[in-house]
């Protein structure tokens, strides 16, 4: 795993956030979470730590006073609800024909996340010359709608 993980350790750009949704017919749906330009950075460290977070930029807005801790509940939610954050120690392994980056997460914005593990399969391509990173959850995720969802994450290496 070696190879592997000297090509994820660093800071990486999130370039996509999509999320595949099936309907009982058949027929699929790509929801593109935080529009065109979603915002996010994923960092990985040599000693195996990473730290994400994933938000869509319209949420983004200054609370109306600047003070996070006296922002109204609308405003953190506005702030929040969109918002996906959590950090841990990771493992990768290799089954089947994927490699794998399992988190065991010790903080999370999701306090269900915490302590659990969340599991990605991973891909590495690359596109004029820079380097593109792609996790697929493999668990299915909830959207507000009610209606499951699988996700994919593609990211550009900044350093």
């Amino acid at each position: 795993m070696a190879p592997l993980l000297d090509t994820i350790v660093g800071t990486w750009e999130l370039l996509s956030y999509d999320m595949v949704v099936s309907s009982e017919s058949g027929e699929t749906e790509v929801r593109k979470l935080g529009g065109k330009t979603p915002l996010g950075r994923i960092m990985f460290t040599r000693d195996q730590f990473m730290s994400a977070h994933v938000t869509d930029p319209r949420a983004t807005s200054p609370t109306e006073d600047g003070a996070w801790f006296q922002a109204r509940d609308e405003e953190v939610l506005r702030a929040a609800r969109p918002h996906v954050s959590y950090c841990g120690q990771f493992r990768l392994f290799h089954e089947g024909e994927s490699d794998y980056l399992a988190t065991t997460v010790h903080v999370a914005l999701d306090p269900n996340w915490v302590g659990s593990e969340q599991v990605r399969r991973v891909e590495i391509n690359h596109d004029d010359g820079r380097g593109l990173l792609t996790l697929h959850p493999t668990q299915e995720f909830l959207l507000s709608d009610g209606k499951k969802s699988i996700a994919s994450l593609t990211w550009v290496k900044l350093f």
